[in-house]
């Protein structure tokens, strides 16, 4: 069955003109009766079922879970006795797949009455926490070019982890495996805290949800972990990085002036009325990272960046956020669009002159 079919998108030659407000509408219509005829065929499904039988029941579950998200609607989906037994013997059929695994995730996390199958699926998947790498090795070594004209003192080894770090930075949020995946996709649904093994995982950044003021908390290595997200080429990454962030941790003040061993030009009269209490600074740069990018945005996110450049010249800024900040403008060079550099270049040359032992060397090793 094709989605643009079944939400009549497409039909015979015509070109039908999309519509994300329509198509939305077209979906919420079929989800009901998609969902009826899913159950169905879902409870035809035994522990002696052939192939066939399986690989369709998966395909109907695939095709509702896809058109609620497209319909952008919560919908629920109850149970019976007869459907959990076909969804437990689904879980444990050595014929689905990691990723049919992970949709049936989904479809059971529709139900408010699906505590013992999610148990089930977490203890398929348990173990499978580590991240998706790729051994180069033998592709290096085997290299034309390398082996013909790089030098012959090339240390591969330190050459593979160089690539290696390459592709995290440019890592989009996705580098977990499916199974991992699976199990935040569980955890996120149960409201359970960001773990720091997961802090770069954009599954889990998308499942967290703010807690209240009270409530938030004080982890350095969690937050400067997520900090790490900034620099990445990733605008949806930095976004529900800061989100997080934002939702997760309390705010902090600023540091307390010292008139004696300050590097600005700032009074203590100043300072009290404009440097004192909760540092913005990370609503800043959530501000400046959602805004459009564009012509008729370009003044509004300069802006943006020189108070954050003010805020910082102050050298009150607490040292977690002036590493986040590192990180956002590194991250902003990734834009595809010139304007934007000049602005995050001077906030660099501000963490530069405030914080030289530590931001400059670390600029170095990452220009290396």
């Amino acid at each position: 069955m094709e989605v643009g079919r079944i939400l009549n998108l497409r039909q015979s030659n015509q070109i039908v003109k999309y519509s994300e407000e329509g198509h939305s509408q077209k979906a919420k219509l079929l989800i009901k009766p998609l969902a009826k005829e899913t159950l169905k065929i879902l409870s035809q499904v035994q522990l002696e079922s052939e192939e066939a039988v399986v690989q369709r029941a998966l395909r109907m579950i695939s095709l509702l879970v896809l058109l609620i998200q497209a319909s952008k609607t919560a919908f629920k989906v109850e149970l019976n006795d007869k459907v959990k037994l076909a969804l437990t013997t689904l879980i444990g059929s050595k014929q689905v797949t990691q990723l049919q695994t992970y949709v049936l995730a989904k479809f059971i996390c529709l139900s408010e009455q699906s505590g013992d199958l999610k148990q089930l699926i977490c203890e398929k998947v348990s173990g499978a926490h580590g991240k998706y790498e790729m051994d180069l090795t033998k592709l290096i070594r085997e290299n034309f070019v390398l082996s013909s004209y790089g030098p012959e003192s090339l240390n591969h080894e330190r050459f593979t982890a160089g690539i290696d770090e390459v592709i995290d930075f440019r890592n989009r949020g996705y580098v977990e495996a499916i199974p991992a995946n699976t199990e935040l996709l569980l955890a996120s649904e149960d409201g359970k805290l960001l773990k720091i093994e997961h802090a770069d995982n954009l599954l889990a950044l998308k499942g967290f949800k703010p807690v209240e003021a009270e409530q938030r908390i004080q982890d350095v290595p969690l937050f400067n972990a997520l900090s790490g997200n900034l620099s990445k080429n990733s605008r949806e990454l930095r976004l529900e990085t800061l989100r997080v962030q934002l939702g997760l941790f309390a705010e902090l003040d600023y540091l307390t002036f010292d008139a004696n061993h300050s590097r600005s030009d700032l009074d203590i009269e100043t300072v009290r009325s404009h440097y004192s209490g909760p540092c913005p600074i990370m609503h800043k740069l959530y501000e400046y990272e959602r805004s459009k990018l564009g012509f008729e945005t370009e003044k509004s996110k300069d802006t943006v960046l020189r108070q954050v450049s003010v805020i910082l010249s102050t050298g009150l800024v607490p040292e977690q956020y002036v590493l986040a900040v590192y990180h956002m403008m590194i991250g902003s060079l990734w834009l595809k669009f010139a304007p934007c550099h000049q602005p995050a270049m001077d906030v660099l040359q501000q963490v530069f002159r405030l914080n030289p032992d530590k931001f400059l060397a670390k600029h170095l090793d990452l220009l290396e």
